[in-house]
């Protein structure tokens, strides 16, 4: 068993890749007691013992917020749900897509309450990781 608890920072939504001989998760991160995603985090393990050999975390770049929100400051990246990951011996490529569901009530004429759930599929987030653990880009599709 495996603990990836570093101080100041959570990990979250780990995407398990092996990878050859190697044990590789990626995901997002937070910062403690933040309620949204900081930045993309990498975790080299040995699949025989379960060590953590290499980590690096990646702040969203101020360039990823700018093409997520525009000049916005208050919005958050938050609900990422992973989607797709590919490697290569070179890069590692994942994608995840910002879901969340939203439930109202609504009155029909006779009088009863209805309840509605609305799914919400907004921007997908594409990252590329190098070799070397390194962050090649981080990129935000805007869907609207």
């Amino acid at each position: 068993m495996q603990t990836f608890a570093d101080p100041g920072k959570f990990p979250e939504a780990l995407n398990p890749i092996l990878i050859a001989d190697k044990l590789v998760c990626v995901g997002f991160y937070s910062n403690r007691k933040d309620n949204r995603y900081n930045g993309i985090v990498y975790f080299d393990i040995d699949p025989n013992s379960l060590q953590i050999t290499a980590q690096k975390y990646h702040e969203f770049s101020p360039q990823f917020m700018l093409d997520k929100f525009g000049r916005d400051e208050d919005k958050d990246v938050k609900n990422l749900v992973f989607k797709e990951v590919e490697f290569a011996n070179d890069y590692i490529l994942f994608n995840a897509e910002e879901y969340f569901v939203t439930t109202s009530y609504q009155s029909d004429p006779t009088g009863s309450k209805l309840r509605i759930d609305r799914y919400h599929y907004n921007d997908i987030v594409s990252v590329k990781l190098n070799a070397n653990n390194g962050l090649v880009w981080a990129r935000n599709i805007n869907k609207s």
